[in-house]
């Protein structure tokens, strides 16, 4: 008799820190600068946020050198930004994507201190 098996795949760790850390920051390697050491990251983090409470990851949707930090809170990616000025946001804005969104959004006469039309929109 045959019993056919299904293989249960663990989930990767970076789906996982995605689900279990609420804040993300990403940050990419700027042209001239300083390159992001994720050895000197990992040091700070361990020393000023503790074991458990961050976690690292690669971000190669910006670059190879670009890097992902998640926190359990606001206040701790902060403080890791402040301490790093010398890293430049993963900044994507600037992609083609995003720019025909933001061309089509001012085009459309919405600004932001106009009402939404989400839930029947703001009064105030």
């Amino acid at each position: 008799m045959f019993t056919s098996t299904m293989v249960k795949r663990s989930t990767p760790r970076r789906i996982l820190d995605e689900r279990s850390f609420p804040v993300r920051v990403a940050f990419a390697h700027q042209e001239g600068g300083r390159e992001i050491s994720w050895a000197d990251a990992s040091v700070w983090l361990r020393e000023n946020i503790g074991p458990g409470n961050f976690a690292l990851h690669g971000l190669t949707a910006h670059s190879p050198f670009a890097i992902a930090i998640y926190f359990l809170s606001v206040a701790d990616a902060a403080r890791f930004v402040t301490a790093h000025p010398q890293y430049r946001l993963a900044d994507g804005t600037g992609m083609i994507s995003h720019l025909r969104e933001m061309r089509e959004w001012a085009a459309s006469g919405q600004g932001p201190s106009q009402p939404h039309s989400i839930g029947g929109g703001w009064s105030g």
